[in-house]
């Protein structure tokens, strides 16, 4: 996978996360707003309400949201069912719970527990900030590549490196083997002080090894640096 296709995949992925920090930062707000102008009261748990949705495999997934009622201030009782469900609810018919509810708007109202008014945005947040800093990251580095990779070619010095192997990258997930690609390791010895130094290729789609008879590769190490290298693989693809 080139490092332009693998640029744009963090960038969606950073993308994706600021999208998710968005939408939980609107839930916040829009929950600090409800208890803002909300008043407080007891409240009774008539029924659970059925709700369907389909898991990854489209069965049919039941949880169940509590349905409660309470008095208002001018005397009406209101029934309410909560937007939360759960496959697992503590609660049982029957019990009292803490309610808030807007007074302009008496069924605006919720079951006041952290897990009722807050949970859902906290849980976007961290999922959010999981995938922006993994693709930000990940966008950072490449770049940081690239940027290398440019340099050298630019200023770098080419040395020819000796093939010590070439192996193909398995991925095991799921009981399946997945091919990451083919990597091409090879060394080089500094004439001037003969420490020797390893590197590694960028992956390659198929099986360079037909290509590498005589053993050889070149590098483009900075001389200073030698650390600093790429391998030219562009004739190997």
């Amino acid at each position: 996978m080139g490092l332009l296709i693998i640029k744009a995949f963090c960038a969606v992925f950073a993308v994706v996360g600021a999208g998710v920090l968005f939408f939980a930062f609107t839930m916040f707000n829009d929950t600090r707003s409800f208890v803002a102008r909300s008043v407080p009261t007891d409240g009774t748990i008539v029924d659970f309400v059925e709700v369907i949705t389909q898991d990854d495999e489209g069965r049919d997934v039941s949880t169940y949201a509590p349905r409660f009622e309470f008095i208002d201030g001018n005397g009406e009782v209101q029934r309410v069912t909560s937007p939360q469900s759960s496959s697992f609810n503590s609660e049982e018919i029957g019990d009292t719970i803490p309610i808030l509810y807007d007074p302009e708007n008496p069924t605006d109202a919720n079951i006041d527990s952290f897990g009722n008014l807050w949970l859902g945005s906290v849980l976007l947040s961290v999922f959010g900030l999981i995938f922006f800093i993994v693709g930000a990251g990940m966008f950072y580095l490449v770049s940081r590549r690239q940027g290398m990779i440019k340099e050298l070619q630019a200023r770098g010095v080419r040395i020819i490196a000796t093939v010590t192997s070439v192996r193909e990258s398995i991925n095991l997930s799921n009981d399946h083997h997945h091919s990451d690609g083919w990597v091409v390791n090879a060394e080089w010895v500094q004439p001037t002080t003969g420490e020797t130094f390893e590197f590694q290729s960028d992956y390659l789609r198929t099986d360079p090894s037909f290509l590498l008879a005589d053993k050889t590769i070149p590098v483009l190490i900075d001389d200073d640096n030698p650390k600093r290298y790429v391998v030219e693989i562009d004739h190997l693809k």
